[in-house]
């Protein structure tokens, strides 16, 4: 049996997780897994600050084929030379994976938008799976980047570095919630062959950037889509050791002086709406004061089940 290794992929940062079913080449169907990486400037009236798509991962592990303009690098505390590549206005796809027998998942954990959204509006309808899953160019619905996750045989929940479960409550509707933000995704690949690569082509055609992945280990790398505010530190991927709650305002419009706002940056989940609400009509998650806190905003992620369109 040939040696086998394990790449895993770590997500964290504003970005969607879409389940969505898709036809094989028998004629069947099954599940897939789309990375929505959102573009929290699509709508500026909503004043969420700039979240940069990335991907980061040591140089001795990835190689970009492709360099492009505003990539950068920094040694960490071993003196290991960490790359960082912008993602942004890009679709990626991981290649020379072995096909897992079946896939597993578990992302109960993550902010469901189905459930929160049909609380807020029973009438809302989502964009479509073709604008957000397969039109050549996505950023019109406030998609920044996309990333394909097929060929990962897990896919699941983790807690970040120093965060801990965090249950929040949405309004109206009252949905209770339990949040994680970190999602592992883990593939197998054959040792001895070349290694896997990650395929990109840009959302106006004009560049097609790859990535190499050295296949002697196993390899760990990160994509994220944060702001400032989570800055960059020496683990892969970053920690939040140093970085104290999201911002925190009194909850007034209910009159619970215990209930605090948690995540004022949820307001750009609503650009996935085919007709998102007015921006004074997008309630967000809110919980108990005192009640943990240390994960910042910019790190919440979410997760959509999409209908197959026939």
């Amino acid at each position: 049996m040939a040696d086998t290794k394990k790449l895993t992929l770590r997500l964290a940062g504003r970005i969607c997780i879409v389940e969505h079913v898709v036809r094989d080449s028998a004629g069947g169907s099954r599940k897939s897994y789309t990375a929505l990486f959102l573009n929290t400037r699509h709508n500026k009236q909503l004043g969420v600050q700039k979240h940069k798509p990335v991907l980061c991962g040591s140089f001795e592990r990835i190689k970009a084929t492709i360099p492009r303009r505003g990539d950068s690098a920094f040694a960490d505390t071993s003196g290991r030379e960490v790359g960082l590549w912008s993602i942004k206005g890009f679709d990626l796809k991981f290649d020379k994976l072995d096909a897992p027998a079946t896939v597993t998942t578990n992302l109960d954990k993550l902010v469901n938008l189905n459930k929160i959204f049909k609380a807020v509006d029973p009438n809302a309808k989502w964009n479509t799976p073709f604008n957000l899953l397969r039109a050549s160019d996505p950023r019109r619905f406030g998609v920044a980047a996309r990333v394909s996750l097929d060929r990962f045989s897990e896919i699941k929940t983790v807690n970040p570095p120093d965060g801990e479960g965090l249950s929040l409550t949405f309004f109206p509707g009252e949905v209770p919630q339990d949040v994680e933000v970190m999602v592992e995704c883990t593939a197998i690949f054959t040792a001895g062959k070349p290694g896997p690569t990650i395929a990109g082509a840009s959302f106006d055609g004009c560049a097609r950037p790859s990535f190499d992945i050295r296949e002697e280990t196993d390899i760990e790398i990160s994509m994220s889509n944060l702001c400032h505010c989570a800055a960059l530190r020496d683990e892969l991927p970053p920690t939040l050791a140093s970085v104290s709650g999201g911002s925190v305002k009194p909850k007034g419009e209910t009159g619970a002086d215990d209930l605090v706002i948690d995540d004022e940056e949820f307001v750009v989940n609503y650009e996935l709406l085919a007709h998102p609400p007015a921006v004074d009509r997008r309630p967000v998650p809110y919980r108990v004061s005192g009640a943990g806190g240390k994960v910042p905003e910019c790190y919440r992620m979410s997760r959509l089940e999409l209908e197959s369109e026939g």
